[in-house]
């Protein structure tokens, strides 16, 4: 069986636009039959474009060919060499050459810069079909509890999760524009960006946007309203920035981490739009969605259902394969609906009481002043376990934070010590890694009475 690589009825839909101008469906398909006939003979393309059409452009390309997308999780060496030692007979897609990479490099913007033969037929370019099972991509896991894991995925459950999704957001009936500030490489970006322009038609702005400012400016450029793809990080970001005037969105989707209520509140009213959520996770893809101010119930996206085993919490999604477990602690409302708890690996236990790491986050960034903040466990082979955390908090004293937090939480789960940081250092998709917090805590402990400058990792 095959599948159409794009839904577009026309050869003038519009799949993507840019500071330039808008691209066609038929402009599309020129650029990636052209560059499809320029790929290396190879079964791996390590996809590292970062401007989003350009990443659309190869992901397609690949799949023309019967190739498979390789998606780190971050552009390091060390992760490329890793990788690549995991999936032989593989090369790079790149926009520009990577300096001292030790890979093979396929520049794709000198490939779709040269003369298109494809033009000529442009009115006749058929739609190509791509084999359901083929592997469309290689997803790896942020490693924001560990070392990252491959996930593979199919084209045909890449197509149906967005058949999902179009459904649970009404794209089916009413298609929305796409500014997405979360990298394509990342399953939530991949899903929410490139598939549902493909399979949604919904169509997707070709950058990035990162600064509060240039993605209102994106969001007003387009020509239907928007849904914005971000994150908490950028959320918070975009909400505490001042005199900034929201237009021309349809409402805003957030993952990657939960979204307080009272942020979600902050968001409606600054950005007079309604705020939903999804729940995913590399393994499955997304699978829930709630509108956060509405409900804190997660409802499964119709097909998908969830259900205990054996003390295990599983996922049946008939589109990705065989029921994956959910590394999620869970309340099970029916096979439709549940409560998120935390992770298990969120959950800890000290002094024979379990507690949940994001809650005494999400009770941190709740006390008057704290801007954002992290709880951490440190390994330091201690008989006795002691959380720490890291606040931003520009005019509150450790004592205060503290102080503050007995009144939320059990004497057990309150950090000692607590650092104060001017921002944490999430990575592109809005996370914050094991091995970026362990990096923070040891330059924190080293030295205590600092307020210690960290930074975004991979920005």
């Amino acid at each position: 069986m095959k599948l159409s690589l794009i839904q577009h009825q026309n050869n003038n839909a519009l799949v993507a636009w840019t500071e330039q101008g808008e691209i066609t469906c038929t402009t599309f398909l020129n650029d990636v039959m052209q560059l499809a006939q320029q790929l290396p003979d190879k079964k791996y393309a390590i996809n590292l474009c970062e401007n989003r059409y350009l990443f659309m452009v190869a992901f397609a390309a690949v799949l023309v060919r019967g190739q498979t997308n390789l998606l780190p999780q971050n552009q390091l060496t060390e992760t490329l060499y890793a990788v690549a030692e995991d999936y032989a007979d593989n090369y790079c897609i790149t926009e520009t050459a990577i300096a001292g990479l030790r890979l093979q490099q396929f520049n794709l913007k000198a490939a779709i810069e040269q003369e298109n033969p494809f033009k000529a037929s442009q009115d006749t370019l058929a739609v190509p079909q791509i084999a359901a099972e083929l592997v469309a991509a290689i997803v790896f896991t942020s490693g924001s509890t560990g070392k990252p894991q491959a996930n593979s995925k199919t084209w045909k459950a890449l197509v149906q999760g967005a058949k999902m999704a179009a459904e649970r957001f009404g794209f089916d009936n009413n298609p929305v524009a796409i500014v997405s500030t979360v990298p394509p490489q990342h399953m939530y970006g991949l899903e929410t960006s490139i598939l549902y322009s493909l399979q949604n038609t919904c169509p997707v702005y070709a950058g990035r946007p990162f600064y509060p400012d240039d993605i209102r400016r994106v969001v007003e450029s387009a020509g239907q309203p928007v849904v914005l793809i971000t994150t908490p990080v950028h959320l918070r970001a975009c909400v505490t920035s001042k005199n900034l005037q929201w237009n021309n969105l349809a409402f805003v989707i957030s993952a990657t981490a939960p979204l307080r209520k009272e942020m979600a509140q902050q968001v409606q009213s600054e950005m007079q739009v309604s705020i939903k959520e999804i729940f995913g996770c590399t393994e499955a893809g997304s699978m829930a969605s709630r509108e956060t101010l509405k409900d804190q119930t997660w409802h499964l996206y119709n097909g998908i259902e969830i259900y205990k085993e054996n003390n295990k919490i599983y996922i049946h999604a008939p589109h990705v394969g065989e029921d994956c477990i959910l590394n999620d602690v869970v309340e099970i409302i029916d096979r439709q609906h549940f409560k998120l708890i935390g992770r298990d690996d969120d959950m800890v236990n000290i002094a024979g009481k379990r507690g949940s790491l994001s809650d005494i986050k999400l009770k941190l960034e709740a006390i008057d002043g704290v801007d954002d903040a992290a709880v951490f466990l440190p390994d330091d082979n201690n008989e006795i376990a002691r959380l720490a955390a890291f606040v931003v908090a520009e005019n509150l004293t450790t004592k205060q934070i503290i102080s503050e937090l007995a009144n939320k939480v059990d004497s057990v789960f309150i950090p000692r010590p607590v650092y104060k940081v001017q921002r944490l250092p999430y990575n592109k998709t809005g996370k914050l890694t094991q091995q970026a917090l362990t990096e923070l805590y040891c330059k924190c402990k080293n030295r205590p009475n600092e307020t210690i400058k960290a930074g975004y990792k991979g920005t």
